[in-house]
């Protein structure tokens, strides 16, 4: 019965997505009603997505579960603060960094053993990203260091989850997730940073909401 009570939480959260996906792609210049129903979709799809995760039967993985729940509740806190904006920047990062340290240890208490040879390839990924960023960065370059290195921990761990348990789906959909959350983070930067093409940032948010769907769809794995 839970199960099919989170399949009918994923439909809604899609609905409210493509509802949220076309404000945010059809808004040119925004009102204050728009943002308010923006905040108010983002919010209740990402809730949506929790309950998610709350429902799965977990007895065997309460450690995985509750480091997933409090995670996404931070996250859910950072957007809310994001798009309220009632309080400063660095409050949303520290909380996003927070939730992404407990996605690593979440991901990281399903796995053993030595890395796989593939992680090379994300730590030159990582670090050809770092590279592109670092000369704007500034007086910001640890702080971005020290974010950019918690979403490699923790796309990190979901890819060896993937393949050290190949026979489920947790891992993939978790690396899945992750990769997602890395591109909405690459879109909101290289805005802030490297304006290659700033209009692209409108999309971190949808991005963002889809991946904490998916996050979620892991511990049913």
């Amino acid at each position: 019965m839970q199960f099919y009570f989170a399949i009918a939480l994923t439909l809604v959260a899609l609905v409210i997505w493509g509802m949220s996906l076309r404000l945010f792609t059809s808004t040119s210049t925004p009102t204050d009603a728009s943002h308010t129903k923006a905040m108010g979709l983002t919010l209740a799809s990402l809730l949506a997505a929790w309950l998610v995760a709350l429902l799965t039967p977990a007895a065997g993985n309460i450690f995985y579960k509750g480091a997933i729940l409090l995670g996404m509740l931070l996250a859910l806190f950072a957007v809310l603060v994001r798009q309220s904006n009632f309080l400063p920047s660095y409050v949303v990062h520290a909380h996003l960094v927070l939730t992404y340290a407990l996605y690593a240890l979440a991901f990281a208490s399903q796995t053993s053993g030595w890395p796989t040879p593939w992680a090379l390839l994300l730590v030159a990924v990582a670090g050809l990203l770092y590279y592109f960023f670092y000369p704007t960065l500034f007086e910001l370059w640890s702080t971005v260091a020290i974010y950019g290195l918690l979403i490699f921990l923790a796309a990190w761990q979901a890819l060896e989850l993937a393949l050290q348990q190949p026979d489920r789906w947790m891992g993939w959909i978790a690396l899945a997730g992750i990769l997602l959350l890395t591109v909405a983070t690459l879109l909101e930067a290289q805005a802030r940073f490297r304006p290659l093409r700033p209009t692209w940032a409108v999309a971190a948010t949808p991005l963002f909401i889809m991946a904490q769907l998916l996050v979620a769809w892991s511990i049913w794995g």
